[in-house]
């Protein structure tokens, strides 16, 4: 319902109940009139949300902007293990695009290593040595250096998703 509509009994007593009659199997409607006696307005949950079959309880937040998501999720973090004391049976816990973020960060820095540890197996195998490869691996760990110090200076946020592509692709650009 609309505001206008959502505290007014008339408006909610004149909706109406659809059901079908067991006694015929037809679709009836009636209007809420005819089956409340009394009406009382009262607050409850609207639904009761679980996760691994634990009830919790869900903030949400968008992030103004200017301002970086992942900082904002340290100072509260913080905040809370400071401020914060979960009771015998509560947890806090973050998750949504924190989770989601951690579990690429997690992923694409498997990513790189194996692509790193697969140039580097290649070019041992092309050049029949060990120390040029041992050369252009360190160019890849320089160009890191360079990613990061690069971000620091511009203060650019780190991106999880967009940052790591681009390193991973970078590495293949130095090893050429």
């Amino acid at each position: 319902f609309n505001d206008k509509y959502r505290y007014d009994r008339e408006a909610l007593l004149d909706q109406t109940i659809t059901f079908r009659d067991q006694s015929d199997g037809k679709v009836k409607s009636i209007p809420i009139r005819s089956v409340v006696k009394e009406l009382t307005f009262s607050s409850t949950y609207g639904s009761v949300r679980r996760k691994d079959q634990k009830r919790q309880i869900t903030l949400y937040s968008n992030v103004l902007d200017g301002y970086n998501a992942n900082n904002i999720m340290q100072e509260i973090e913080a905040t809370l293990d400071q401020e914060i004391e979960a009771p015998n049976g509560y947890l806090i816990d973050f998750t949504g695009e924190q989770q989601e973020q951690e579990e690429s960060m997690e992923f694409l820095s498997t990513a790189l290593l194996i692509a790193v540890v697969s140039i580097f197996l290649i070019i041992v195998a092309q050049f029949n040595s060990i120390a040029a490869p041992i050369i252009i691996i360190l160019s890849v760990l320089f160009s890191l250096i360079g990613v990061f110090l690069g971000l620091a200076i511009t203060g650019e946020d780190f991106s999880v998703m967009m940052t790591m592509i681009g390193i991973i692709s970078l590495a293949g650009i130095v090893v050429n």
